[in-house]
C-alpha cells in the first residue's frame, strides 16, 4: 500500500523542517538561522559543468539536532548555486530528536520547485509511537507561512 499524506500533518512538520538541512533557503550553506551544517563523507566530487555535488561513502549532515545520514548524496545546482534538488541513497536515515521523528529508506528525494520530498525502497517514518510505511511516501512541504 503506498502512503501519501499532504498538508501541514503535525507528524511531519518537524520532518520537513529537518530537510532543511540541506539547503533551508536552496544554497549549501555552512550557517543558516545561527545553526552550522555540517557535511562530512569518504568523498566529495564536484562537477562546475554539470552543476552537480555528490557526495559517498559514509555521508553524514548535522544541523543542530537534526541528522541524514546515507551511502551517497547528490545534489544538483541551477546557475545561481542554489537547490534544484538532491537524492540521498543507500540505507538514508533521517532523525529529528526535537520533535522524536525517524525516517529511513533505501532512497530520499527532495524536489525544491515542487517543495515535494518522495521516500522510497520500504520507506518508514516514526513519530514517538506512531509509524507510518509504504512502497512511495510523499511529502508535501508547507512553507511557514502556509500552516
Amino acid at each position: 500500500m503506498a502512503a501519501e499524506k499532504r498538508g501541514g500533518m503535525a507528524i511531519f512538520s518537524g520532518f520537513m523542517l529537518l530537510l532543511g538541512l540541506l539547503l533551508p533557503g536552496s544554497s549549501f550553506s555552512p550557517a543558516v538561522g545561527g545553526e552550522s551544517t555540517i557535511i562530512t563523507g569518504d568523498r566529495l566530487v564536484y562537477y562546475d559543468e554539470k552543476r552537480t555535488a555528490e557526495i559517498t561513502g559514509r555521508v553524514r549532515i548535522v544541523r543542530g539536532k537534526a541528522t541524514l545520514t546515507s551511502q551517497r548524496l547528490k545534489a544538483f545546482l541551477d546557475e545561481e548555486g542554489d537547490l534544484v534538488s538532491a537524492e540521498a541513497r543507500g540505507g538514508v536515515r533521517i532523525d529529528f530528536a526535537e520533535e522524536d521523528i525517524r525516517a529511513e529508506a533505501e532512497s530520499v528525494d527532495y524536489l525544491v520547485q515542487e517543495k515535494k520530498v518522495v521516500l522510497s525502497g520500504e520507506p518508514q517514518v516514526w513519530r514517538k509511537k506512531s509509524k507510518i510505511s509504504g512502497k512511495r511516501i510523499t511529502i508535501i512541504i508547507k512553507e511557514e507561512e502556509e500552516r
